[in-house]
């Protein structure tokens, strides 16, 4: 049962990135909720057969520690709901984690070869899937590319780089790592497919990582492994540059039938070149190491030579195709990417500066980093998960996730450098690879932010103390810690916490489901079944102030579409309702602020409008457009205390109306300037 179980758990791991990389909340909610249920249902095994639970000590010390500095950050959160959030995820990593090494402890190869066939066959299919979206013949795929620029289901092209690159590497090692002539030679195809798919997303920072990675893999080999690494790696990856090139060709043909000619050809040409490999390597295994290594290398030197020929003769051009060329060229500190990332990283900086004890909770960077930016941009997650988990946990939450990741790599060079069997040792560099790549690139990218990659870095966190052997551990003196308890309240309490983890993402799941269906009702301008959607999202789920903002928007049209004057003001008063709903849950974020005051502005509530206005220009200065609604509010509030015959008030709207232009951070467009004529020709009137 517990074996089932554990299986069961890096299957749903492995096959995740699939679902969108549960990036949004229906899959990752839901995903979560299969997680806690068969964590719940592996405790009470355990507890049945009264056997004692497992765990690395200093993980668990420092995952409590970052599930705490979660909840200290409750004190100062933006937002409750967002930090809910972001305490289920963390608190099913660590239960996961928790799990897998208790089941694995002593499986080490059962759990690198479970772990990295998985996530190869997944990969390989995520692949297929974003290299056919090329053709444009797939309406439901074209959300996949950006700019013909594969993203895998990930819909983004640097994490799927990354996590192709994973299956690369998970293919290669166990190539060498299980004994089955057909798995390696379908093992050398499908990681073949993946590479095609990685040079598609044309990723020039995953480009970077995967070199690097690629390279260490190979040091990390053991005593007359390298040689093999690099044949079976050319064996892999060779057909992709062969092929890449007419596949290219064929982006927005709508030819998928081709591409897919051109992926199997790929597929079998890396299969076949694995196939005469082997039989040679077979045929030459009565030799001296010397004559096969001889042999080897010369075979190796005469392909690099060919290529050495072709890309002189034709140039880079007839390996690499011209737009991955490109991006490399503009590669460079005054690359637009590089300079918002760095803004990215400075912008997160001075959000830490003021709130670096406690953080500012779940969602705090995409709540107000617009109120502390120097130049325009928008961008929902810091783009450094370590620069996040800062923002939104404080120092308590960045040293505990620091010393977690630390704390693995460690674990993993004390067990490979130990490791005697090459086997293991081969297995344990694949793992340690694609781990340290996962941690390299979401230094500069928000692959964390996918629940899907973040599983599989906690897996990673389980490995890396299952790759742990005891005569590791006993050169490792106090890296590896084990500890057990076998106290049947101590499990309870923890079928307890996994039980409210199972139903409170149960219960999100179902107001996702909903608010999902308003949100493609809202699209269709369907407004009545939006509505309805929204209406039982927001019943299930209260705190959620996206359910209530939506509403506040639905209601305000409904207002539009009626001719009952009654029933317009009646429409307009439940939308001003759920728009102060959401700020209330919500207080920094801009999008909650200007909705509300555009609400009450055209509902002929101007200080209302005002109060909100004013606040929407310190969340979010540099947006024009929210200045051009606050010089509206003081007309309409001058207006107002007109009408009631409070004529400072209105001389004192007037002139903060015609002195908008002069705000720090705005731009005096035609819409500014005309408000400010209005108001300046008002004034004249005193």
């Amino acid at each position: 049962m517990k074996k089932a179980i554990a299986t069961l758990m890096i299957l749903v791991i492995s096959v995740s990135p699939l679902f969108r990389g549960l990036y949004f909340e229906l899959e990752a909610y839901a995903f979560l909720a299969v997680l806690a249920l068969l964590s719940v249902v592996y405790l009470f095994t355990k507890l049945a057969n009264r056997e004692a639970m497992r765990f690395h000590k200093w993980i668990l010390v420092f995952g409590v520690c970052l599930i705490a500095a979660y909840i200290l950050s409750f004190a100062k959160a933006v937002s409750i709901r967002d930090n809910i959030t972001s305490l289920i995820q963390i608190s099913t990593y660590l239960l996961v984690s928790i799990i897998l090494y208790d089941y694995y402890h002593d499986k080490k190869r059962l759990f690198g070869q479970t772990l990295m066939l998985f996530t190869v066959i997944a990969g390989f299919i995520n692949a297929i899937l974003g290299i056919e979206a090329l053709s444009g013949a797939f309406e439901s795929l074209n959300y996949t590319l950006i700019y013909m620029r594969v993203g895998g289901m990930f819909q983004y092209a640097n994490t799927a780089a990354v996590y192709f690159m994973i299956c690369v590497v998970f293919s290669i090692a166990l190539i060498h790592s299980v004994k089955s002539i057909l798995l390696k030679l379908m093992l050398s195809g499908m990681g073949n497919i993946a590479f095609l798919a990685l040079l598609l997303t044309s990723s020039r920072g995953g480009f970077l990582v995967g070199i690097a990675v690629f390279l260490l893999m190979w040091a990390l080999q053991p005593k007359g492994y390298r040689l093999k690494y690099v044949c079976s790696f050319v064996c892999t990856v060779v057909p992709a540059f062969l092929f890449i090139g007419r596949i290219i060709t064929l982006g927005g043909s709508r030819d998928y039938i081709s591409i897919a000619k051109w992926m199997a050809v790929s597929f079998m040409a890396a299969v076949i070149l694995s196939l005469i490999y082997g039989v040679v390597s077979s045929l030459l295994s009565g030799a001296k190491a010397s004559i096969r290594n001889g042999l080897a290398v010369v075979c190796l030197v005469g392909f690099l030579a060919v290529a050495a020929v072709i890309v002189l003769n034709h140039g880079i051009t007839a390996i690499l195709p011209g737009n991955i060329i490109m991006r490399f060229q503009t590669l460079g500190l005054q690359d637009r990417n590089i300079i918002l990332r760095l803004t990215y990283f400075r912008d997160a900086l001075k959000l830490i500066s003021s709130n670096w004890l406690l953080g500012l909770g779940g969602g705090g960077w995409y709540s107000l980093y617009q109120s502390v930016q120097d130049m325009f941009y928008v961008a929902r997650t810091v783009h450094n998960h370590y620069l996040q988990v800062f923002v939104e946990a404080g120092i308590l939450g960045f040293i505990s996730f620091l010393a977690i990741i630390l704390l693995s790599l460690i674990n993993m060079f004390y067990s490979l450098i130990n490791q005697k069997d090459d086997t293991e040792r081969i297995m344990l560099t694949g793992i340690f690879c694609g781990f340290l790549a996962l941690v390299l690139h979401s230094s500069f990218d928000f692959n964390l932010s996918y629940v899907s990659m973040a599983l599989l870095l906690w897996t990673f966190v389980a490995g890396s103390a299952v790759c742990l052997s005891e005569k590791s551990t006993a050169n490792a003196g106090t890296v590896l810690q084990t500890i057990s308890f076998r106290s049947n309240a101590a499990k309870l309490a923890v079928i307890v916490a996994c039980s409210a983890l199972f139903s409170v993402s149960g219960l999100f799941t179902a107001s996702a489901y909903y608010a999902d269906r308003g949100f493609n009702s809202l699209l269709r301008k369907d407004y009545v079944t939006s509505g309805t959607y929204y209406l039982k999202a927001s019943h299930l789920d209260p705190l959620n102030p996206v359910y209530h903002f939506q509403l506040a928007k639905v209601y305000y049209n409904y207002s539009k579409r009626s001719a009952d004057p009654i029933q317009v003001e009646g429409w307009r008063r439940t939308a001003i309702k759920e728009a102060e709903q959401s700020v209330l849950l919500n207080p920094c974020y801009p999008e909650y602020r200007e909705i509300l005051a555009f609400i009450c502005y055209e509902s002929d509530q101007p200080l209302k409008a005002l109060e909100n206005a004013e606040k929407l220009i310190e969340l979010q200065p540099l947006k024009n457009s929210n200045y051009e609604l606050l010089a509206k509010c003081y007309l309409k509030s001058a207006e107002y205390y007109r009408n009631n015959n409070n004529m400072d008030k209105c001389r004192e709207m007037l002139i903060r109306c015609s002195q908008v232009d002069q705000l720090p951070k705005v731009t005096a467009d035609e819409t500014i300037m005309e408000y400010k004529h209005q108001a300046l020709a008002l004034l004249k009137s005193f």
